[in-house]
């Protein structure tokens, strides 16, 4: 592959809120091969997460099943703008996520980058053997 091939992407970036306060516990950074996604609109993502989740929207929109998801984590630090969104000081630890979501038939589906503020929550990972 060669430098200029780049394909092009949606982003899809929110902040995650815990309860009904307005401080943000968790930035979620989702990215999708626009080819995979024909007629994704902000609106369609939108509409999506009222109700559900980006994975409903997958399968019930696109017909893609996530079956796998290989995921990543390792601690870091939240930049000042992540900090000043959380309430928190800089510098804040938290833990960064790497998800790599695939279907059933193992085509890779989603790259998707969480960072949880470490405040008021904290994240479970479970191992299992395959």
């Amino acid at each position: 592959m060669k430098c200029d091939d780049v394909e092009p992407l949606f982003h899809i970036r929110r902040e995650l809120y815990y309860g009904e306060g307005k401080t943000v516990v968790g930035f979620d950074d989702t990215y999708l091969r626009q080819r995979d996604f024909p007629g994704l609109t902000e609106e369609v993502v939108r509409q999506a997460l009222v109700g559900g989740s980006l994975y409903i929207l997958y399968e019930e929109r696109y017909g893609y099943f996530i079956s796998r998801m290989d995921d990543t984590a390792k601690a870091v630090l939240l930049n000042p703008i992540q900090a000043e969104k959380a309430g928190v000081t800089v510098p804040w630890p938290a833990i960064s996520l790497r998800r790599l979501s695939y279907t059933l038939e193992d085509k890779l589906i989603e790259l998707r980058y969480i960072v949880n503020v470490t405040v008021n929550q904290h994240l479970k990972l479970r191992l299992s053997a395959d």
